[in-house]
């Protein structure tokens, strides 16, 4: 287990000029892997607008943009997205998803905050979820699916979980849950 910080700016996940072992360190550190935290601090970022682009699939513990600065865009790309932890976004961010981005998450005890942000065109839950903000699944021209399976559960606390687009589904299948 091992923390890895994105570093420089503007890049793909898969250059490991952009992942360090410290924040605002030099660039050059192993792609993350799924025992990895993944983090993305005041140090990531270096001018308004940069984006970090998920060009490959991406396995991971956990990814945090809670102490981005510079408005930064995470693009999800065409790619699977494995988080088997927290996923915490920023306010100050945008998330760029297309038709085919996915996000499965299957921590134990983890939570979800998005800060309102759309965030991916199909989420699928395997763990055991708590949410820190309203969750809204697809952009409001693509078809969007939340899926609670094999026992996944999400515990909204009072935020709601909107599926932006008529054709939008929910489904849950074995004993997952929904509260």
């Amino acid at each position: 287990m091992a923390n890895r910080y994105w570093v420089g700016g503007t890049g793909n996940w898969n250059n490991t000029a952009m992942w360090s072992t410290t924040s605002g360190g030099t660039g050059g550190a192993s792609i993350p892997t799924s025992v990895d935290d993944v983090i993305f601090d005041a140090n990531s970022f270096t001018a308004t607008g940069q984006t970090a682009t998920v060009n490959a699939t991406v396995n991971c513990k956990s990814i945090s943009f809670a102490g981005v600065l510079n408005s930064p865009s995470f693009s999800l790309g065409a790619y699977a997205i494995n988080i088997a932890g927290n996923l915490t976004l920023n306010s100050s961010m945008s998330v760029i998803s297309n038709n085919s981005s996915s996000v499965t998450l299957s921590g134990t005890a983890s939570t979800i905050n998005t800060y309102g942000k759309v965030f991916g065109r199909t989420l699928t839950i395997t763990g055991s979820y708590t949410l820190e903000s309203n969750i809204d699944i697809c952009g409001s021209s693509t078809k969007g699916t939340l899926s609670l399976t094999g026992g996944g559960s999400l515990v909204t606390a009072g935020y709601n979980v909107g599926v932006l687009n008529r054709m939008a589904t929910i489904s849950m299948t074995g004993s997952s849950s929904l509260d």
